[in-house]
């Protein structure tokens, strides 16, 4: 059990997903030719350091997803799903429904922000989205 795998296991549980196809889920990278998602790490730092060796620590990440994006009535659904999936979050964080992290560690919120297209490609098909992340957990020493 690792990190990203139970933030992984967590984003699959969240039904705007079931529209991509679960064979489409990746870890650090997306496919440009079809709908897809990649869950990206991007650090882990220390918030503040406890007398036992533990500590509360942030765990930033990035979802990025390639949705079709031809169309300018495409592109608003995709900006409403990544406002969904930011609710879905605060849902989320609120009910205390939070990533399952390796032993002796333990999520206490998790907040999404900033979605936004980054990309279209030449072939105007497929747009990449993002979606920043930030998971604040303790770990126990």
């Amino acid at each position: 059990m690792s990190i990203i795998s139970g933030i992984r296991e967590w984003l699959n549980g969240c039904e705007l997903f079931s529209e991509i196809p679960s064979g489409r889920r990746h870890i650090d990278w997306t496919d440009s030719e079809n709908e897809n998602y990649g869950i990206a790490p991007d650090g882990d730092i220390m918030l503040r350091k406890f007398i036992n060796g533990g500590g509360k620590r942030q765990y930033s990440f990035t979802l990025y997803i390639n949705r079709f994006s031809a169309e300018d009535e495409q592109r608003l659904k995709n900006a409403e799903f990544l406002e969904r999936l930011q609710r879905w979050c605060e849902d989320m964080s609120r009910e205390h429904k939070l990533p399952q992290l390796p032993e002796g560690m333990t999520a206490s919120g998790v907040e999404a922000e900033n979605g936004i297209l980054t990309e279209i490609p030449k072939n105007k098909k497929y747009g990449k989205y993002l979606i920043q992340f930030k998971m604040i957990y303790i770990r126990r020493n």
